[in-house]
């Protein structure tokens, strides 16, 4: 191989395995368009690695880049690979974030970041949804106001489905409330208003599947039937068919169009842990796994089908370590989800919660202590927090009071009211609350041509010059925008760096543990050029691929490398080393000024080479 095309990293830096899987026709495009480099320009210039991150940073996993017909899905690290499409227009979009459009021009390796989606919502409930003229009317309250989003009831906590359902157990069940309700026709009649619709299925509460299956239903022991706590009756989320249920709603949801699946009363009952019995294990530990390994599953199935996952959380969860008795743990739940929904309703903090006698007297002040609770447990995640806030038994003065509070915070919010009947003059006009943040236009690699070698990165120019010289491609295949600075150099790829660098000629070694090796050729050309012996003088058949190069060994490569005359050394540290005199020939020729900056009497000869490191190395050596 020519030093054009091989790229430096070793089987165990592929990351993100499955992800590459998923995209494997763009991979493949990249291996013979970006790696090869023999194609023809224009269809070279088509192929676009890059990141899609949130404002803070954070990659965002399952935004779709697309570029004519041809697209891309993000992996955990937030990287895409498209190839073959022209050059143009390119569509950034992930669940639960605001979508952008940008004109490409054939730069490759761009950052991308999206801003979260501000969402002012209003429930509307199963039977207003049902109704033409329940439905008109919210489309009429959010086109006269700051409401740019609809929550629908599909499933409500009496166990009925409002829309028509071809899940088989609805009708089974006897759980079809109105069969004439078309969901898919209602989301496009939202969606043609310009709002966001998200969709709300009460998960484990249901009175019509406890009482219909049984089986599916926590076991009140007292009397050996579904636990009943005041008409509520609540499934077992250890049970995967009530589970099945939940998420078959779900799937058919997200298949009608709508834009984010919400998850209600994802939790366990609250109270009488005594007199009840589960399918599977409900302690602590058990049920927080529980719900989280639930909404990681939901995740998992809804986001590649443009479905944001969100949950419905009790608002004091915000401020409590634990799982709160129902499996609610909030990092836990933040983890699994896209949307995380507190409901922080004034009305339901009791006495001296936020030191307020009577926190309902006290909207704003209770939404924002208990969204910055919330917020104060976030750092790092991409989870979009949008708290629900309450409609009810409130003047127009403190609904509005919330939806300030939630605006001066920068989030968006829903409005809870059971029936749909919002309180009139409480809502901002559109126009008269913050716009949200505007992303930045799309960012370049840095001038290293890697992401995590910036320009005040002590190693910038070194790693820049090797990059320009085809010495490096960096560490992250089929990307390629990663170098590892810090990461240890081994033998192997010392081999390809230096075979690269002095574009050696091919040859062949003894070293039976290079078979196989992915720098099997590059050792082989070294030993040829008479700059390897081996690792063990021992046994000349051995050449270590994979170990870490030490400062000595590094010493050693390039004085044989560049044939420089032996020299005594100034280090102390040298001194009975059985590099001393690579050492010495590499400092008086100016490659090394040793590893103590400060009075540069010591040179580390044990300690192993970091990636950054050789970079320097090899230019001070070549670059003269």
């Amino acid at each position: 191989m020519s030093k054009q095309t091989v790229p430096d990293f070793t089987p165990a830096r592929h990351t993100d395995f499955v992800h590459r899987l998923l995209v494997i026709g763009s991979v493949v495009i990249a291996l013979f368009v970006g790696l090869l480099g023999d194609v023809p320009d224009a269809l070279a210039e088509r192929v676009l690695t890059g990141r899609v991150l949130d404002l803070d940073g954070n990659p965002l996993e399952g935004a779709v880049v697309r570029g004519g017909e041809i697209t891309a899905r993000t992996g955990t690290d937030g990287r895409f690979l498209l190839g073959a499409f022209p050059i143009g227009s390119l569509t950034i979009e992930r669940p639960a974030y605001r979508s952008r459009e940008v004109e490409w021009d054939g730069t490759t390796g761009l950052t991308f970041r999206l801003v979260p989606r501000i969402v002012r919502a209003l429930h509307v409930a199963g039977w207003v949804a049902a109704s033409e003229n329940g439905f008109s009317e919210m489309l009429r309250l959010a086109e006269t106001s700051a409401v740019n989003a609809l929550v629908i009831d599909i499933r409500n906590e009496n166990g009925l489905i409002y829309h028509w359902s071809n899940v088989e157990d609805v009708a089974a069940m006897g759980a079809q409330a109105n069969p004439s309700f078309d969901l898919a026709e209602r989301v496009a009649r939202a969606h043609d208003a310009g709002l966001y619709v998200i969709t709300r299925i009460v998960s484990f509460q249901d009175p019509i599947a406890g009482w219909a299956r049984p089986s599916w239903a926590v076991v009140d022991t007292r009397t050996g039937g579904p636990l009943n706590k005041g008409g509520q009756v609540f499934l077992d989320p250890t049970d995967p068919a009530p589970r099945a249920y939940a998420m078959a709603l779900a799937q058919e949801a997200c298949t009608a169009g709508v834009d984010e699946i919400q998850f209600d009363y994802v939790r366990f009952p609250d109270g009488g842990a005594d007199h009840s019995r589960f399918d599977g294990p409900a302690d602590a530990a058990s049920r927080q796994a529980t719900i989280t390994v639930f909404l990681t599953e939901a995740r998992s199935s809804l986001l590649p089908q443009g479905c944001a996952t969100a949950a419905d959380i009790f608002g004091w969860i915000t401020n409590t370590p634990t799982e709160g008795g129902i499996g609610q743990q909030f990092e836990a739940i933040i983890g699994a989800v896209d949307v995380v929904s507190p409901m922080i309703y004034p009305s339901h903090y009791s006495t001296g919660w936020y030191g307020f006698s009577v926190p309902n007297d006290h909207p704003r002040e209770v939404v924002t202590f208990a969204s910055q609770d919330a917020l104060a447990r976030m750092g790092g995640s991409t989870v979009v927090l949008r708290p629900w806030i309450q409609d009810f038994w409130y003047s127009a003065g403190q609904v509005r009071a919330q939806i300030e509070a939630m605006d001066d915070l920068g989030l968006g919010w829903m409005s809870w009211n059971i029936l749909s009947e919002f309180t009139g003059g409480a809502y901002p006009a559109d126009g008269e609350l913050h716009a949200g943040a505007v992303p930045p236009p799309p960012e370049p690699l840095p001038s290293s041509g890697f992401w995590d070698v910036d320009h005040s990165h002590v190693f910038t120019d070194d790693v820049a010059w090797l990059a320009g010289e085809n010495v490096t491609r960096g560490c992250n295949a089929p990307w390629n925008d990663e170098f590892c600075p810090d990461d240890p150099v081994t033998r192997g790829e010392m081999a390809a760096f230096l075979v690269r660098a002095l574009d050696l000629p091919a040859g062949e070694a003894p070293f039976t543990d290079a078979t196989g090796s992915g720098f099997e050729s590059d050792i082989a050309a070294l030993f040829s050029s008479g700059i390897t012996r081996g690792c063990d003088t021992a046994d000349p058949t051995r050449f270590c691929p994979d170990d870490p190069v030490t400062r000595g060994e590094m010493a050693a490569f390039l004085v044989r490398a560049l044939d420089l005359p032996p020299a005594e050394s100034i280090f102390l540290d040298a001194a009975g080393s059985v590099f001393e005199s690579e050492i010495g020939a590499l400092a008086a020729s100016g490659v090394t000024k040793g590893c103590d900056p400060l009075d540069n009497t010591r040179f580390c000869p044990d300690a192993h080479v970091t990636r950054g490191q050789m970079a320097a190395f090899l230019r001070r050596a070549l670059d003269r």
